[in-house]
């Protein structure tokens, strides 16, 4: 049993290489973490979101929630041109926190590879 196991070895060595080049090859097609986030409150529940723009990525994601760790009800706004670094949130609580992060993506083989979410940005809804 004993050969058994060490023929097992080599095949699985072989996989973690072809696994690991897969992600280093996303990695290095991910575009930049999305800088300088700024939120703005508007007349009657709204924010203005808006971020520094990449020029290698395909689009964004703008993700918000009203809990700090985004671990529920959170919404996602999909901006699917590159020229476009602010949208408008509404249709928001008053009297809570809204709690946004932003990140860029990139369309690779067809496919979106997203990069590094920015630092959260908080503000009250008055």
């Amino acid at each position: 049993q004993a050969p058994q196991a060490a023929a097992q070895a080599p095949q699985a060595t072989t996989q973690a290489p072809q696994q690991t080049a897969a992600a280093e090859q996303t990695t290095q097609n991910a575009p930049k973490k999305v800088k300088a986030v700024k939120t703005k409150r508007l007349p009657g529940s709204k924010v203005r979101v808006s971020w520094k723009r990449d020029k290698k990525a395909s689009g964004y994601q703008v993700s918000y929630s009203y809990k700090k760790k985004f671990n529920s009800k959170v919404k996602h706004i999909n901006i699917k041109k590159n020229k476009k670094n602010k949208v408008v949130l509404s249709k928001l609580t008053k009297g809570k926190k809204v709690f946004v992060k932003v990140r860029s993506y990139k369309k690779v083989d067809g496919k979106k590879v997203y990069g590094a979410y920015s630092k959260v940005s908080k503000i009250k809804i008055k």
